[in-house]
């Protein structure tokens, strides 16, 4: 292999490692997401706000964005976000005595 062939090589594997990298960003849109109005009815939606920014949950497939869990006094609440691999998960403790 001759220097040509070797700068050649060096080059098109830089450019390879260097378009392989993804951070899974969320993209800027025109429209910003809304946190979804309060319920109290069971409506099954999640929202919140991660270093101000609002986060909401996808699912994906058969896997629902939201669900819950309940027992032995807790209570825990799985919010999931599949399009860009974000988990939140909260339990609350000593609900029920």
């Amino acid at each position: 292999m001759n220097a040509k062939q070797i700068l050649i090589l060096i080059f098109a594997a830089s450019i390879f490692m260097g378009s392989s990298c993804n951070k899974n960003e969320i993209p800027p849109t025109d429209n910003p997401p809304q946190l979804p109005p309060e319920t109290q009815t069971g409506a099954n939606t999640f929202g919140c706000l991660v270093n101000g920014k609002v986060w909401l949950p996808k699912g994906g497939g058969l896997l629902p964005g939201v669900f819950s869990d309940y027992g032995n006094g807790s209570i825990i609440l799985y919010a999931n976000n599949y399009e860009y691999e974000d988990h939140i998960n909260l339990n609350v403790t000593g609900v029920f005595a």
